[in-house]
């Protein structure tokens, strides 16, 4: 059986951007010039602001057991 070492860079939408054959050294210029071309294109991590107008909802409280009378 033959390994496949494929590498793949994918971008921050899950799209693959670039592939790297096996023999490609993962750290190597070709490899690296790509993940800084594709970290100046998405820029900087910006997290989201929630939504308006969408409250996080609480979960209910458990109920404490009823008690039966007899």
């Amino acid at each position: 059986m033959k390994w496949n070492f494929q590498k793949y860079l994918v971008g921050h939408r899950g799209k693959v951007i670039a592939m790297f054959g096996p023999r490609e050294d993962p750290m190597g210029e070709k490899a690296v010039k790509a993940i800084d071309a594709a970290l100046k294109k998405r820029g900087p991590f910006k997290p989201r602001a929630p939504k308006k107008g969408r409250k996080k909802k609480d979960k209910p409280a458990k109920k404490a057991a009823e008690k039966v009378d007899s």
